[in-house]
């Protein structure tokens, strides 16, 4: 299903928590991509790095969120398209660096 329908899955016009969706969503992408990878697990002997290329588009996406004057990122964000227009700059100073993980283990 990833290889066939993967690749849209975070193409939509879908507002998200930039926090919630990297502690939750991409972080379980890489973490179950990493679990997939080793072979002494066998837990999936066809796996072609699906959920590190989901991982890696998702990413790309939350990027959009950090840029801002001072680098912490917005609070929410549209999937498809970015900060919208009259998005609040509320956030948590806490989602400038929880995503330290992800972002660090997605640059590898």
């Amino acid at each position: 299903w990833l290889s066939i329908h993967g690749a849209a899955a975070f193409d939509r016009d879908q507002t998200v928590s930039v926090f919630e969706t990297n502690i939750r969503v991409l972080g379980s992408l890489i973490s179950n991509h990493m679990l997939a990878k080793r072979e002494d697990l066998e837990l999936m002997s066809d796996y072609n790095d699906e959920l590190l290329t989901l991982a890696l588009d998702l990413g790309n996406r939350l990027l959009r969120a950090y840029m801002t004057p001072t680098g912490l990122p917005w609070g929410s964000i549209s999937l498809k398209t970015g900060p919208k227009f009259g998005e609040t700059p509320v956030t948590a100073t806490a989602t400038g660096g929880t995503v330290l993980l992800e972002f660090i283990l997605l640059s590898q």
